[in-house]
């Protein structure tokens, strides 16, 4: 009879088998009560005796554990500080959400803590990536719409005097040009909504929105240019023209509604908002053609008779009482076509 046993190649012993089952040499190593496990499992010779004294045998109610939860370094003691060693009925859970070093590298690598010299403008420019430069001025539209007075009860104190130094506007000849408390209001309401003050001529940095007073100098259309500033370009603008009255009638002189210009006309009974395009009838667009162009040819002609110099211009006002929620909702929606 050939012994059972196994040799240290993995072969079948091919000696006599003397002891029973097995052969001398084999006979050391096995008995009857313990073969069936040693004959698959041969003690471990000096190749694998290294690994034997660094990977001690876990007993049975740790091993899933220890073979896949290494002891977390340095780097991620913080980790394990947090995140206490799981019972039985949760080890599953540790075996399969251990946090290797280089998934957390790469997360420190694209979040970095601002330093103290941009914090304070992500703090108070953020322009959220799911909201469009349209929607926040459909916002602002809203916000206006919905408290008729918004505009004429903001805290102004410090904001006329910003405005009025930004185009060298200065009292007494020209207080008429002074910066009006209806143009200040309009200024606090978009700075509270993350617009930030340009001066002329002064061009924006960093990511965010702005905003220009009277762009274009005194008595000139528009009163305000609001814009979104992304990736060192103007990715979008909008003119915006106030105008104000206590009664039903805004004054416009020589001015007029101009195409993709917002108005804010505000008067005795609410405020309108719409395109320069949208507020006129067709009726009064012809008409308004026809005596500018009076108006140009009058001004051509040599005016001056001895030391006098003739100028014509225009007072021409707009009633605001044919208004109503009917029209407000007409130019609402194209405005958001516009955009």
């Amino acid at each position: 009879m050939i012994c059972i046993g196994i040799k240290k190649t993995g072969l079948r012993c091919t000696k006599i088998a003397k002891f029973g089952s097995f052969c001398g040499y084999h006979k050391i190593y096995f008995n009857d009560e313990t073969s069936s496990i040693k004959e698959t499992t041969p003690v471990p010779n000096d190749e694998t005796s290294s690994i034997k004294e660094t990977t001690p045998v876990p007993n049975d109610e740790t091993s899933s554990i220890k073979e896949t939860t290494p002891v977390p370094n340095d780097e991620t003691s913080s980790i394990k500080d947090t995140t206490p060693v799981p019972n039985d009925e949760t080890s599953s859970i540790k075996e399969t959400t251990t946090v290797p070093n280089d998934e957390t590298s790469s997360i420190k690598e694209t979040t970095p803590v601002p330093n103290d010299e941009t914090s304070s403008i992500k703090e108070t420019t953020p322009v959220p990536n799911d909201e469009t430069f349209g929607q926040i001025i459909i916002n602002i539209i809203h916000q206006i719409i919905s408290d008729p007075k918004l505009l004429e009860k903001y805290d102004i104190v410090e904001m006329c005097p910003k405005l009025s130094l930004s185009c060298n506007k200065k009292n007494g000849q020209g207080s008429a040009n002074a910066a009006t408390r209806h143009e200040a209001c309009f200024s606090k309401l978009i700075e509270d909504n993350r617009f930030m003050f340009l001066e002329k001529k002064q061009l924006p940095i960093i990511d965010g929105l702005y905003y220009y007073y009277q762009p274009n100098g005194t008595q000139k259309s528009p009163d305000f240019n609001i814009l979104k500033f992304k990736k060192g370009t103007i990715e979008s603008s909008l003119d915006i023209d106030l105008k104000h009255s206590s009664s039903t009638k805004v004054v416009l002189n020589d001015g007029w509604f101009h195409e993709n210009v917002l108005y804010i006309l505000s008067y005795n009974k609410g405020n309108i908002i719409g395109l320069g395009q949208d507020i006129p009838t067709e009726s009064e667009k012809k008409k308004m053609n026809e005596i500018q162009q009076i108006k140009k040819e009058l001004n051509i002609k040599n005016n001056r008779i001895d030391n006098l110099l003739i100028y014509f211009r225009f007072a021409n006002q707009y009633d605001c009482s044919k208004f109503t929620s009917q029209h407000q909702e007409q130019y609402l929606s194209s405005i958001k076509n516009f955009f």
